[in-house]
């Protein structure tokens, strides 16, 4: 299985959303995370982590699994046992301190944003040379 979820900064000021990178879930195991900061900063900044574990990223933008109401907060977003990935990609990951979202492709075509970083070319991570409102 192989899901994205990508990660877009839109201040509700500036006009457009911004594209800060990407996390794919190849399967129950792996997490590739993609990270290029070049429209937010002036220095470009670009990570690539591949990971068995659940991206430190991902926990910081859902609930702790050791709250005492988790089971209610799960039940409330249709799971029955804690799953980061699934919170984060069934409430965008918002904070109330920030103006990050965690977002389906789907989400990111209405928003009318293309991810063209990294790309999957035949089961491996290849960086794509379109550039279209893409980071």
């Amino acid at each position: 299985m192989r899901d994205s979820l990508y990660i877009v900064y839109h201040n509700k000021n500036d006009s457009k959303p911004i594209i800060l990178g990407a996390i794919y879930k190849i399967n129950d195991h792996k997490y590739i995370s993609f990270m290029d900061t070049k429209n937010m900063f002036k220095a470009r900044i670009i990570s690539t982590k591949i990971s068995k574990e659940v991206p430190h990223l991902l926990l910081t933008r859902t609930y702790s699994p050791r709250r005492k109401d988790i089971g209610e907060l799960l039940n409330r977003h249709g799971l029955t046992e804690f799953d980061a990935w699934e919170l984060v990609k069934r409430t965008g990951g918002r904070l109330a301190t920030d103006n990050m979202m965690f977002v389906s492709k789907d989400t990111l075509e209405k928003l009318g944003l293309e991810f063209q970083g990294l790309r999957f070319d035949k089961k491996k991570l290849v960086r794509s040379s379109k550039s279209n409102n893409t980071i």
